[in-house]
């Protein structure tokens, strides 16, 4: 492969686990004594080595955070893939740290079955959790025709497997 396809390769996998780290960051339902404020920095021009800081003051379901630009003190929301990933991982790990000091245990998060994603939407599978079509369709052992069948009886009464979203990441 060559440098160009693999530095996209690379990019993309990167831009993933951004997203992945924003949706458990999202998912927490806790707000342990402590955590937050946080300090993060924000890569501005990613072609450019600029991070600035930023005081996290919330995390939304959305994916979002609320802050302040330290070097201006204007007020944002703003996405959380926007964080450093660096960033972004010591935000995780300070989330756990605290509520393991606090004594604090974590709610049940529905998570895709498959890639362990947290889920606000996706399939229901009859006791599984699939967060997309590639991870349903990995569910069912690459078995699309058996998937549609299943998937078709969706509006019946005892349909077992269907598509969805709830209200939030936490499972009922």
């Amino acid at each position: 492969m060559n440098r160009i396809k693999r530095s996209i390769q690379l990019s993309s996998m990167l831009r993933k686990l951004r997203e992945d780290m924003a949706a458990e960051l999202a998912a927490t339902s806790h707000r342990p004594q402590g955590w937050l404020p946080r300090t993060v920095f924000v890569e501005e021009d990613e072609y450019e080595a600029g991070f600035v800081p930023y005081r996290v003051q919330e995390i939304h379901e959305d994916r979002t955070f609320t802050g302040t630009h330290l070097l201006t003190g204007k007020k944002v929301k703003m996405p959380l893939t926007e964080i450093n990933i660096d960033w972004l991982n010591l935000l995780i790990d300070i989330y756990a740290c605290e509520c393991k000091e606090q004594n604090l245990e974590e709610e049940e998060v529905r998570r895709c079955d498959h890639c362990g994603k947290p889920m606000k939407e996706g399939y229901y599978l009859g006791g599984e959790y699939a967060c997309s079509d590639e991870c349903c369709l990995a569910l069912y052992n690459g078995d699309e025709a058996q998937m549609k069948e299943d998937l078709s009886h969706a509006d019946e009464d005892d349909g077992e497997c269907y598509y969805t979203d709830w209200e939030s990441y936490i499972t009922d």
